[in-house]
């Protein structure tokens, strides 16, 4: 357990260097959505979905009797770093009062009563945004078509049949107490289970 523990830190700093290098900073105009991105993003949670990306290619390598170059363990953690940032992204949207309404999220207050409800949901948009963008980058992973492929892939995991159809039927049967285990393992498989399996 100790050595799963030193890992999973391990891989978080790893991800919060990335972020820390490649999300956006400045003391322009929106310096406060900058913030807001950072905030919920770095030093925050434990990374559990990046940790997943960066071990199950290390398992693969060991099936398929192959190394991970070190431009290969590169892009991994662009990948992984992306996934958090849209991690975060869901999570600060999740927060706000129109959903469940949470003060706190990962032991700090929540982005919105940190800053504001408009600049959280700007914080949320900008995350997913940013991390389209460095899926686009070739600088950070080289090959075009496995751009092409990450980018679907994620997409089609969050998006309306995916995280997203699953936080909204979450808030619209949330408050019924009649939803078949079915009906609940369809919401939980999108919410959560979506992000997770793109992993």
């Amino acid at each position: 357990m100790i050595d799963f523990l030193d890992k999973l830190e391990k891989n978080s700093h790893e991800i919060d260097r990335f972020l820390d290098l490649h999300l956006p900073v400045g003391n322009g105009l929106n310096s406060k959505l900058f913030e807001a991105m950072r905030y919920s993003s770095i030093k925050s949670g434990k990374k559990i979905r990046a940790f997943l990306v960066v071990e199950s290619a290390k398992f693969l390598s060991v099936i398929n009797n192959k190394e991970i170059s070190k431009s290969k363990y590169n892009e991994l953690i662009t990948i992984a770093s992306v996934i958090e940032a849209i991690h975060s992204y869901s999570l600060i949207h999740d927060d706000l009062p129109a959903m469940d309404n949470s003060p706190t999220r990962r032991g700090k207050l929540s982005n919105h009563i940190k800053y504001d409800e408009h600049t959280a949901i700007l914080a949320g948009d900008a995350l997913i945004s940013w991390a389209f963008e460095i899926i686009g980058n070739a600088d950070l992973i080289k090959d075009p078509e496995k751009r092409a492929d990450i980018c679907f892939v994620l997409a089609k995991a969050i998006g309306p049949n995916g995280m997203v159809g699953g936080q909204q039927a979450d808030m619209d049967f949330n408050n019924q107490n009649n939803l078949s285990l079915k009906e609940v393992e369809w919401i939980q498989n999108r919410k959560t289970g979506a992000l997770i399996s793109c992993c």
